[in-house]
């Protein structure tokens, strides 16, 4: 009886350890990741216009590198970066979260820059989402 105490102890201690090494374990950087796709901001966005549930399967969780024009960027104190670029007409376009570990002078990222930016893909809301993203290069 002590010994099988001893081995559900010994188990509950290993898989508390994996479970605390997984939550902490840190995100990898999409600007040294491969993309899974490659194309416009245009092209992103008719792809979710079109089709969404087609677009969620294919998109949803993939690294995506779009090209497109900066329509707006919002810089919030406490909150990441976002840039929206052009997309779906005046209102909507493809919304991108930056990562704070990602270090960028957005002073430089005027309205109609053309850049390109690699992020995962979180769906449509209004705008398609982009989360933890890495700006690649401006054009």
């Amino acid at each position: 009886m002590k010994k099988i105490a001893l081995l559900i102890g010994s188990l509950a201690v290993v898989g508390a350890g994996v479970g605390y090494y997984l939550w902490n374990k840190p995100h990898a950087d999409l600007s040294r990741t491969e993309p899974d796709f490659r194309l416009t901001a245009q092209e992103l966005f008719d792809a979710f216009e079109t089709d969404e549930n087609a677009a969620n399967a294919t998109y949803n969780g993939k690294v995506v590198e779009v090209q497109g024009s900066v329509q707006e960027v919002l810089v919030e104190e406490g909150a990441p970066v976002k840039i929206r670029l052009e997309g779906g007409g005046l209102l909507f376009g493809v919304a991108c979260e930056m990562d704070p570990k990602q270090p960028t002078d957005y002073a430089t990222l005027q309205p109609g820059t053309r850049i390109t930016l690699r992020g995962e893909c979180a769906g449509m809301l209004m705008d398609v989402v982009l989360t933890r993203c890495a700006l690649i290069a401006p054009e």
